[in-house]
């Protein structure tokens, strides 16, 4: 079987066409998650690209309250007898 050379460059031409409208449709696709109960929200494009991103500050302030101090990671000394 012999491919003529013409014909092949005619369907790399349409494969490169494909390829191009498919980079334009993923570039226009808009995709929206969150985390945590909508504590964080991530808007992202098709090409992977992040648009935007919202944190709520009652989340914030939840942490900050809950984790700081910070837990200690040393255990308590032991006392002394002198």
């Amino acid at each position: 079987m012999m491919l003529n050379p013409l014909k092949l460059q005619e369907m790399l031409g349409q494969a490169k066409q494909m390829q191009e409208q498919i980079q334009q449709k993923l570039a226009a696709t808009v995709i929206e998650a969150s985390s945590g109960g909508g504590a964080v929200t991530v808007k992202m494009n098709g090409k992977k690209e992040v648009l935007k991103v919202t944190i709520d500050p009652a989340a914030t302030w939840r942490c900050w309250r809950t984790c700081w101090p910070p837990p200690s990671t040393k255990p308590a000394a032991a006392p002394t007898r002198s």
